[in-house]
């Protein structure tokens, strides 16, 4: 039995070998140069907060979503341009950002920036929380020359820190009281 399920994976493999280009095809680098082109323009728009190229970016059914922001933030998922674009203009009023590039990566439909970001959040009650150096990685589905999909995944553990240390507004705070 077990000298057949080796000749049966062997097999296998063989055949599924046989199945691979040997370069990588013209559509597919065709492909990753405009999810590259794209990517770049919409990455650079969304952290500057140009609300206006990044619409132009974004396909009519283009969704946002930020998983790890959930438990933070509560829900952050967003479906259709509209949608998302409201989302970034009111969520992201008072948040002043910079990204550190670290590595870029350009496959097909997807372009992946994995980074640290520098921000702050103004929040409604007075109290300003400044991260930095927060790993943040964005990965965009490019189709057709327009982003579809755009997801976040930071790590916000430095972000809940830095607020719990933060007083509210006229709380006795870190004055010893």
């Amino acid at each position: 039995m077990r000298t057949f399920l080796a000749a049966f994976l062997l097999a296998a493999g063989m055949f599924a070998a046989g199945d691979a280009p040997a370069q990588p095809t013209p559509a597919y680098r065709e492909t990753s140069a405009r999810t590259k082109e794209v990517g770049e323009r919409y990455l650079a728009a969304y952290l500057a907060k140009d609300w206006d190229t990044v619409g132009a970016l974004l396909a009519e059914n283009g969704s946002f979503a930020d998983r790890t922001a959930e438990l933070v933030f509560g829900s952050t998922l967003q479906q259709g341009r509209a949608a998302t674009l409201a989302f970034f203009e009111k969520g992201y009023a008072g948040v002043r950002m910079r990204y550190r590039p670290v590595r870029a990566m350009h496959t097909g439909h997807y372009a992946v920036y994995e980074g640290l970001l520098d921000w702050t959040l103004q929040l409604g009650d007075g109290r300003s929380i400044a991260t930095e150096a927060m790993p943040f990685v964005v990965i965009l589905r490019v189709e057709a020359g327009r982003v579809v999909e755009h997801r976040d995944y930071a790590d916000y553990h430095p972000f809940v820190e830095n607020l719990r240390r933060t007083p509210r507004p006229g709380s006795a705070g870190t004055t010893g009281r």
